[in-house]
């Protein structure tokens, strides 16, 4: 499981992405998923996003994790926005979003998993195919089953039960 080194992606809200990752995945860790920490400088932007993605991949991670967000909170993570000039590059740098946004480029499965934390969530990418599919499904399963870091505040649950 490939995961940010600490410091190396600031979030929106101020709070160090590793530092704040790392919780979360403790499950992970206790079922006995190895841990490769990569620099992920940058990943902001769609192409380093896609670097780190398939180099993480390439040297074996069965999965990449990232907490991404706040989304479109402090920014609008959008392309559009972003190429008319500084303060559109201001905004959408400021959208909170980073591998979410080439996970499908890098022919990823990607598994979004609400947090509690406002407009926040875990990001898992599986490498391509059945097998890096079968990983991140796994992986969001123990993740957000019952007792899991992912479950969400009680407040929440009883405002949005399950359908």
């Amino acid at each position: 499981m490939a995961v940010p080194a600490p410091g190396s992606v600031t979030l929106p809200d101020g709070a160090d992405m590793a530092r704040e990752l790392g919780p979360y995945l403790q499950p992970l860790r206790a079922a006995g998923a190895e841990t490769l920490v990569l620099p992920i400088d940058g990943i902001g932007l769609r192409e380093r996003a896609l670097t780190v993605l398939t180099e993480a991949f390439a040297q074996g991670a069965g999965l990449v994790a990232s907490l991404e967000g706040p989304v479109d909170v402090y920014g609008l993570g959008d392309s559009i926005i972003g190429c008319l000039g500084g303060p559109g590059r201001t905004l959408q740098d400021a959208g909170g979003k980073y591998l979410l946004r080439a996970a499908n480029m890098a022919r990823a499965t990607a598994v979004a998993l609400p947090v509690p934390r406002l407009a926040s969530g875990l990001i898992l990418c599986g490498p391509p195919g059945p097998i890096g599919a079968r990983a991140a499904l796994a992986a969001a399963g123990l993740l957000a089953g019952p007792g899991g870091p992912a479950v969400l505040p009680e407040l929440i649950r009883r405002y949005f039960p399950p359908l």
